[in-house]
Order: C-alpha cells, then sequence, then structure tokens
C-alpha cells in the first residue's frame, strides 16, 4: 500500500497549500478547498473540489495554480506572476505575494490601454527567436483595502493570443520618493527566475536540470529590471505609466 508523503508546506494568509507523492501518484492540496493528484509527466490528471467551494475559486484554481503545476509535470515553462500585454509585447511582473503584482497590472489595464495575460498564473512558451507569454486569465484578484480573501475584478482588457515578452520587472517597495527602474545583476536576474518558477515533481532531477538550462537562458536573454517605488496606493498611477514606457 502506498503512503502519502508531503514533501513541501506553504502557509498563505488564508490557508495552507501543500505538495507530495503518494505511490506513483503527485499530489497537491490546497487546504479544505481542492485536491489535484496526476501522474509522472501531467498524465491522468484529477481535481476535486470541497463541496464548498466557491465556483469563483474553482475556476481560480483551473486556470491558475492546478494548471500551473501540471505545466511543470509536462516540462512546460510556468511561473507565478503577472503579465499584460500591448501591440504584440508583453511584460512579465515578478515578487512576492503582497508585493503589488495584480495592482499594477490592473492599472495598466484600466488607464493605459493594456491587456490582461495573467493575473498570477504565467505560462511562458519557448520560441526561435524569444519566448511568448499566453493568455491564461480574465480576471484580476485584488485586495482593496487589505482585505482578506482577495476579491476577484474583470480586467478591463484581456489579450486573445500570446504576446513576445519584452521585459521582466521584480517588484519591490523602498523609501525612494519617486518611483525608480534599474537593471538586474546577474546573479539577481537568475534569482529571480528560480523564486518565480512552479514546481510540482520536485525531486525528479530530469525536470530540474530543464529548469536549470531555462533559467540560465532568460537570464541571459531577458531584459530583467527592478521597480523600487513608494508603498503608496495613491501613486499607483505613477507607476503604471512609468512601466508602460518600458514596453513601448
Amino acid at each position: 500500500m502506498s503512503e502519502l508523503r508531503w514533501l513541501a508546506v506553504h502557509e498563505e494568509a488564508v490557508g495552507s497549500f501543500r505538495i507530495g507523492e503518494d505511490g506513483d501518484d503527485y499530489v497537491a492540496e490546497w487546504t479544505g478547498i481542492a485536491t489535484l493528484r496526476a501522474k509522472a509527466r501531467g498524465e491522468a490528471p484529477r481535481l476535486t473540489f470541497e463541496p464548498t467551494c466557491p465556483e469563483e475559486a474553482q475556476k481560480k484554481i483551473e486556470g491558475g495554480s492546478a494548471m500551473l503545476l501540471l505545466r511543470h509535470l509536462r516540462g512546460e515553462m510556468a511561473l507565478h506572476g503577472a503579465a499584460i500585454a500591448k501591440d504584440g509585447r508583453a511584460l512579465l511582473l515578478l515578487g512576492r505575494s503582497g508585493d503589488g503584482k495584480s495592482t499594477l497590472a490592473h492599472a495598466l489595464t484600466q488607464d493605459h490601454g493594456w491587456e490582461l495575460l495573467a493575473d498570477d498564473a504565467v505560462a511562458l512558451a519557448e520560441g526561435a527567436d524569444g519566448y511568448d507569454v499566453l493568455p491564461t486569465e480574465s480576471l484580476l484578484w485584488l485586495s482593496p483595502g487589505g482585505a482578506r480573501p482577495k476579491l476577484s475584478r474583470p480586467a478591463r482588457s484581456v489579450a486573445r493570443g500570446p504576446a513576445r515578452l519584452r521585459a521582466a520587472i521584480t517588484l519591490a517597495f523602498s523609501e525612494h520618493e519617486t518611483p525608480v527602474l534599474a537593471p538586474l545583476a546577474p546573479m539577481l536576474r537568475a534569482r529571480a527566475w528560480i523564486q518565480s518558477f512552479v514546481r510540482f515533481a520536485i525531486g525528479d532531477h530530469d525536470l530540474l536540470a530543464l529548469e536549470a538550462r531555462r533559467v540560465a537562458e532568460l537570464s541571459t536573454s531577458v531584459l530583467a529590471v527592478q521597480l523600487s517605488r513608494p508603498k503608496d496606493l495613491a501613486r499607483v498611477g505613477e507607476v503604471a505609466a512609468l512601466l508602460s514606457e518600458l514596453g513601448a
């Protein structure tokens, strides 16, 4: 008889998420909400929800974190981040939960003519001469006034097709009076990508080697900058305008 072994646990403000192995199955559990099981390389996926899970939350998991986990098993690129597109170019916003990825994506789609590609579930596809960001989500999950859990809001404009990745921006709050964009040093570029990749089969050496190659390639071929700005919602429009110039 197989025995379920939890290999990683992530505690969040609204619950916990953990991944593990049960015999030949990879298992992901959103505690009290949903469970995903799949075989190696993402075969035979089974996503089940608790009866009390709201329909909106189900859609968020199906098209978000569950989709990313299965992409990882299939050897495809899956990252935590937000992404927006304009005129066929995409900007990728990277950072920890609470760093303002969705807030900035909302400002850019609301007031600067950008389209939403992803709120926090980014799918990348490698092309002959660059990387495309695939459209995965149409809702933004925001925390107005620090509300928990986050509330969903339809994006004003949603991308209908992939866009070529123009730049990756890591987000940070600082004491600067004005928002500042600065190039990332090579080691910081690699760290940003490593921290953003989603992993399900964390002991699969082939998948880890594939990720290491991709991190090296992304770190050298994609423009990467850090955005430092004051933690002031009243300045979001100013920050969004600066990012919009970067994507031009």
